[in-house]
């Protein structure tokens, strides 16, 4: 038989390589990393995730906040240059979702403050005039709502009453952006039914 034709697992494998070259090999590329600097290793999934989104067809990509590890203005601002320079390379609007509690990068005021867009969760904030009150001030940079109801012990629970008037609220206020009803999966099956029932309200909302 041809050993080029030999299936794989009759080929003969390589030895594994001895542990001190293993050691050298990381060392040498850890210094690689270094003299890169971190952009190039922490961008690495900026290009391929706006790539398989400009193929879909998509026009955003929701970016959750990391929780901040290094001191908070540096952290925030190593995160700020990253979304600029992903930025950059693609036609996907790069858009940070909303999280309450000051363990993020970014609180929900801090990415008012900065201009960042707004992936606006109503499903992350407690309270509803706040998400009104959001609406109002900095609809024109919240490329997409979350939309999903809460209460004391679980957040994105089917649409409510609340939910369908945001969706009325938004569709009054001429907001052009994308919905997306983010559910649980014990409730995945009321997703396509509740998919309509916010598509009549913006229906209805549009012939008034």
């Amino acid at each position: 038989m041809n050993k080029d034709k030999k299936p794989w697992f009759l080929k003969k494998r390589k030895a594994a390589p001895p542990p001190e070259r293993v050691h050298r090999d990381r060392k040498k590329e850890a210094r690689r990393t270094v003299a890169r600097g971190p952009a190039a290793e922490e961008l690495e999934w900026g290009p391929k995730t706006s790539y398989l989104a400009e193929r879909l067809g998509a026009e955003t990509v929701t970016v959750h906040p990391n929780r901040s590890k290094k001191p908070r203005q540096e952290h925030q601002q190593t995160a700020r240059r990253h979304l600029a320079e992903v930025q950059r390379r693609t036609t996907v609007i790069l858009s940070v979702e909303t999280f309450e509690g000051k363990g993020r990068i970014f609180t929900i005021q801090e990415i008012i403050d900065f201009g960042l867009p707004m992936t606006l969760d109503t499903s992350h904030i407690r309270e509803d005039k706040q998400i009104i009150k959001i609406i109002e001030s900095y609809r024109h940079n919240i490329p997409v709502v979350h939309l999903s109801a809460r209460n004391e012990r679980e957040q994105h629970l089917p649409v409510d009453r609340f939910c369908l008037d945001v969706v009325r609220y938004l569709v009054r206020l001429g907001w052009a952006g994308n919905i997306v009803l983010e559910y649980l999966p014990d409730y995945h099956d009321q997703l396509r039914p509740d998919i309509e029932k916010v598509r009549r309200v913006v229906e209805g909302e549009k012939t008034h």
